[in-house]
């Protein structure tokens, strides 16, 4: 996890979680990101098993850019040492960021895969949209009080959003770049098999950059 890891994040060991010498396989920021990510996801999906194409409103869209502002200072401040790292900040930054970011990417990738789609946005029920808030907080909160004594399992879940957000990212672009697969998503069996693809081809961009990398340093050592 750690090797893969590496591809996309710097694993600075003190701007990450550890316990007892056993370190969370990206930085705290990544973690937030990665865990906010994929636990959104199966939020979503849990609250609506349907296929929509809308982008969220203009209020979530801001919330998202917000976070983001803010993850962005937070990282400027640190980086010239105005302020001191807080691996805590940096993790909840991150994590609310990865949070929205997968309402935002959830219907990009429905709106240029998949051929019968419902132009609906996500959660726009209230209660569901509630739901989804608390069970962001519950998520995190859970974190807070187990990731010492569950540090493997945050570790694996952090990897698996890693991967997944790659993958989303990836496939967006194929689809929307290529005629011929834009829109060609009939069944829940081909959809899956290129989900597959693209967490494959995602994992071994990953493990391909960490190698790189670990050839860099070793070149300059």
């Amino acid at each position: 996890m750690r090797f893969v890891g590496s591809g996309a994040c710097h694993q600075n060991p003190h701007l990450s979680f550890f316990n007892e010498n056993v370190y969370m396989p990206v930085c705290s920021r990544c973690t937030g990101i990665y865990i906010g990510f994929i636990f959104s996801i199966i939020a979503i999906l849990v609250l609506e098993r349907k296929v929509k194409t809308s982008i969220p409103s203009f209020k979530i869209i801001l919330t998202l850019i917000i976070f983001a502002f803010f993850m962005g200072v937070d990282s400027f401040l640190t980086t010239f040492r105005i302020i001191e790292p807080n691996n805590y900040i940096r993790l909840l930054t991150g994590y609310f960021v990865g949070w929205f970011m997968a309402i935002l990417l959830l219907p990009l990738k429905n709106g240029v895969m998949w051929k019968p789609v419902i132009e609906e946005q996500y959660l726009g029920n209230k209660l569901r949209f509630i739901l989804w808030i608390f069970s962001g907080i519950a998520i995190i909160l859970l974190f807070y009080f187990t990731y010492k004594k569950t540090l493997f399992v945050w570790g694996l879940l952090s990897s698996a959003g890693e991967i997944l957000l790659i993958s989303y990212l990836l496939l967006i672009l194929t689809f929307a770049l290529s005629p011929k697969l834009k829109n060609t998503i009939t069944t829940l069996g081909r959809y899956s098999l290129f989900l597959m693809a693209g967490i494959f081809v995602s994992t071994g961009f990953l493990a391909l950059s960490a190698f790189l990398k670990t050839i860099m340093v070793q070149g300059k050592n």
